[in-house]
C-alpha cells in the first residue's frame, strides 16, 4: 500500500497517472488542503490547479512533487502547458 505524502502549499506536482479531467505528468501546484470524510476518519487531499486552469480535488498518493518550474500564473492560461511533463 502506497503511503500518503504531505505537501505544503504552493507545492510543484505532477499526478502519477490520469485522476479525472488531469492527465499522468500535467504541472499542477498544490493551493489548498483539504480533510474530507472517508468512512470512519478523514482523509486529506489537496485542491491543485493543473495547466490549462484545470482545478481538481486529488489524495496525495496520486501525487508527485517535481519542480517543473511554472507558476500558478501560467498554469491558470487558457490552452498553455496542456503537454504533460514525461
Amino acid at each position: 500500500m502506497a503511503r500518503a505524502t504531505f505537501f505544503p502549499l504552493g507545492t510543484r506536482i505532477v499526478p502519477i497517472r490520469d485522476v479525472g479531467p488531469v492527465r499522468k505528468g500535467q504541472p499542477g501546484i498544490v493551493t489548498d488542503i483539504v480533510n474530507m470524510p472517508s468512512f470512519l476518519w478523514w482523509r486529506r487531499k489537496y485542491v491543485c490547479i493543473f495547466a490549462g486552469n484545470v482545478s481538481s480535488v486529488i489524495e496525495p498518493v496520486q501525487l508527485e512533487a517535481r519542480d517543473h518550474g511554472y507558476t500558478v500564473e501560467q498554469l491558470q492560461a487558457p490552452g498553455h502547458l496542456m503537454s504533460p511533463i514525461g
